[in-house]
């Protein structure tokens, strides 16, 4: 009997502890889930101890099970009760399966209270306080024009603004992915249950809808926070919105919004219900919300409806500077969340403000270590900018850009330094004067020192993103860590995920192929000799080998970087690799990304114009499975490869790549069909309020003119 009661005590204890870390870690649904699951395997052990019992034998299943759950309690109240406990008898039973009953209660009652709230938007529509107000300043257009706010100039009253406004909620909301009450809007789960076996016409259905009723009364429910909103003025850009509690009645938060129109108001109100509900949801991570008045939520949503008929590449054009205008307007706080950061880099890189986009993904990296995505393209940005043929250009904004850049960099390395070459900085870390004077007139880029330092960053980033995107990491994150289980859940699909993986394993071979070109011949590269590292650089040949042939090439340079390496092109060295089917257009991108590197260095090395023409197929390649990837996240290709730096050199060596140029124009014909079928653009633009780069002069080399920016915004690079 000690045995025995010991055995049942760790059982009890076991499935308690387990029911208790379901339901402060995941979703009430999943809590059911394994309850459900758990009680079915409990049921099945206790009828078969009972029928395997050797002092009962049951007649039937039913007796197996009772007489299993008397010995089951008699087992868990042996400890604590003198002599042999007695049988708990049916009233025994009934208190005990009560007692189970009022026992999961509490669980899903505790289990709600980790949860995130739902949304009531049956109230958006009713009466405020100042509605008989409103009514009369807004019954008429022609009274509204006469009370001097001019703004019911199309006849709506109070109640119709109402209602409008209670549309435009509905439609914004969801975009948002706010959680709404399931089956029927603004009711419970039991209440609506009822009403559905009420109406249904069956017999005994009053009964049953009469037991829904009264079991939802003492069932714990998920927290409603209803909202209410109504217009302030007669001209619809004031708005008061109010966050309450269904079941107290009591005011969560109120806000009044303000903006220059109806949508624009409309959209900054569902900004700020969201930022409310984003804060009470612990499922949320903290990227996805920022300033307490989601503003920054309600510009995002405003943005994204910039959208534009692409007759030619300046519709698209104008079309981004106004989304990048008003998510400039949102980010002027650390406060402002991370997407609305990583939205408006993406924006800028297409604008060419590579320096920009650095600073902002920088921002994201010290605030956000674990956004992949964002510390993913800050390795992609610093690889851009280490790039020896992209020139920033000089003025005072660019250098003190540039500075807290590198400031923001220096707090986040682990040694705390950061050191940029004496030619370009002081010893205090400020600008120094000879360099603005000798740099006054040209363009600067970036010092070989501070560029291998921004490189061995980018390869550490990289390296950290792969990690996090590895099975183990990925399954571990989704169980341990709630706020991110949303992000890494689709991830444990193995095709989901090793299309990112092995874009950001090209990404770290594209970034270790920049260091071993930018290495002196007297330095000794260490790093290159680890296992792991030589281990994930092979790996990446190998994806490179299944997207654009033969790698012998890049083991050549990886070897030796100041030899012709460029010979090894007609080598078998491909063979040694597996050949495996990689379906990402983000390492497709990147492998692109790396043979144009080669392609340059070989240039500036004095290859051989039939090496030139091979690496340049293989960029084309690489390219052309890109642009025919139906999951590639490149609206428009051209745009993007058009203001890439590291195709820069290929575009400027136009005699040499004529293919990869007319490779870009038939891929910008594809994305501008009307533009190149009329000759000119059928639209009339007003000239963009943004101002074109200068030209710029490289230090030491020619002056190349700045060319003007095309494409709009694109979610990732690859």
């Amino acid at each position: 009997m000690a045995l025995t009661s010991l055995t049942v005590w760790g059982i009890l204890v076991a499935c308690a502890a387990a029911l208790g870390f379901i339901g402060f870690w995941f979703s009430l649904r999943s809590l059911r889930w394994f309850a459900g699951v758990t009680a079915f395997v409990v049921a099945i052990a206790i009828t078969r101890f009972g029928l395997t019992h050797p002092e009962y034998t049951s007649a039937n299943l039913v007796d197996s099970f009772l007489s299993g759950v008397d010995r089951v309690v008699i087992a868990l109240i042996y400890p604590i009760w003198r002599g042999l406990p007695p049988a708990p008898g049916v009233a025994g039973r009934w208190i005990i399966a009560v007692g189970l009953l009022l026992g999961y209660r509490e669980l899903e009652r505790w289990t709600l209270r980790w949860q995130a709230p739902e949304l009531d938007l049956s109230g958006i529509g009713r009466d405020g306080p100042t509605s008989a107000s409103a009514d009369s300043a807004g019954s008429g257009g022609s009274q509204a024009a006469l009370n001097g706010h001019g703004a019911a100039a199309d006849g709506l009253s109070a109640a119709q603004r109402r209602d409008q406004l209670a549309a435009e909620l509905r439609f914004r909301l969801p975009t948002m992915e706010i959680r709404s009450p399931s089956i029927l809007p603004g009711g419970t789960r039991a209440n609506a249950l009822a009403s559905i076996a009420e109406s249904s016409g069956v017999s005994g259905a009053g009964m049953v809808g009469a037991v829904f009723r009264f079991a939802g009364m003492f069932w714990p429910s998920p927290r409603l926070v209803g909202v209410r909103g109504w217009v302030e003025s007669a001209s619809a850009k004031r708005i008061t919105v109010l966050l309450e509690d269904v079941k107290t009645g009591l005011p969560i938060a109120t806000n009044t919004v303000a903006g220059d129109s109806f949508n624009e108001t409309a959209s900054m109100v569902a900004g700020y219900i969201a930022r409310q509900i984003f804060a009470m949801d612990r499922t949320v991570p903290e990227w996805c919300y920022g300033v307490s008045d989601g503003r920054d939520l309600g510009a995002m949503q405003i943005a994204r409806l910039q959208r534009a008929y692409a007759a030619c590449p300046r519709d698209v054009a104008d079309s981004r500077s106004e989304q990048i205008k008003i998510l400039s307007a949102s980010t002027g706080t650390v406060r402002t969340a991370g997407i609305i950061r990583y939205e408006l880099a993406q924006l800028l890189v297409l604008q060419r403000q590579h320096l920009e986009s650095l600073h902002l993904h920088a921002l994201n990296r010290e605030l956000h270590r674990r956004l992949y995505r964002g510390r993913y393209r800050f390795a992609m940005a610093l690889e851009m900018i280490a790039n020896p043929e992209h020139r920033l250009p000089d003025g005072e904004a660019s250098w003190d850009k540039l500075g807290q850049t590198l400031e923001i960099v220096r707090c986040g390395m682990a040694d705390g330094r950061l050191a940029v070459s004496t030619e370009y900085q002081r010893a205090d870390g400020s600008w120094s004067a000879a360099t603005r004077q000798d740099c006054a007139t040209q363009s600067v880029r970036l010092s070989r020192d501070l560029a291998m330092k921004l490189l061995a960053i980018a390869a550490r980033d990289l390296r950290e993103v792969r990690t996090q995107l590895d099975t183990w990491h990925v399954v571990r994150d989704a169980i341990l860590r709630r706020d991110e289980r949303a992000v890494w859940l689709p991830h444990w699909s193995q095709r989901h995920r090793r299309a990112f993986h092995d874009g950001v394993c090209v990404a770290e071979l594209l970034v270790a192929i920049r260091c071993r070109l930018a290495e002196s011949d007297d330095e000794d590269a260490t790093w290159l000799r680890q296992a792991r590292v030589r281990w994930h650089l092979r790996r990446a040949t190998g994806i490179t080998a299944c997207i654009a042939g033969d790698p012998a090439i890049i083991d050549a340079v990886l070897a030796d970087p100041h030899g012709e390496w460029w010979a090894a092109t007609a080598s078998t060295g491909g063979s040694k690799y597996r050949r495996r089917t990689s379906d990402s257009w983000q390492a497709a991108y990147n492998t692109a990304c790396v043979y144009a590197a080669l392609a340059d260095a070989a240039r500036a090395g004095g290859a051989p114009v039939g090496v030139l023409r091979d690496l340049e197929g293989r960029v084309i390649a690489s390219l052309r499975r890109v642009v025919g990837n139906p999951r590639s996240e490149l609206e428009r290709p051209s745009d993007w490869i058009d203001s890439d730096p590291d195709f820069r050199a290929m575009q400027d060596g136009r005699d040499i790549f004529g293919a990869f140029q007319e490779f870009l124009i038939g891929q910008m014909r594809q994305d501008y069909p009307v533009a190149f079928m009329s000759g000119e653009c059928p639209v009339s633009h007003i000239p963009p309020e943004a101002p074109a780069l200068p030209a710029t002069t490289a230090l030491g080399g020619s002056r190349r003119p700045s060319r003007r920016v095309r494409g709009t915004r694109v979610p990732s690079r690859g």
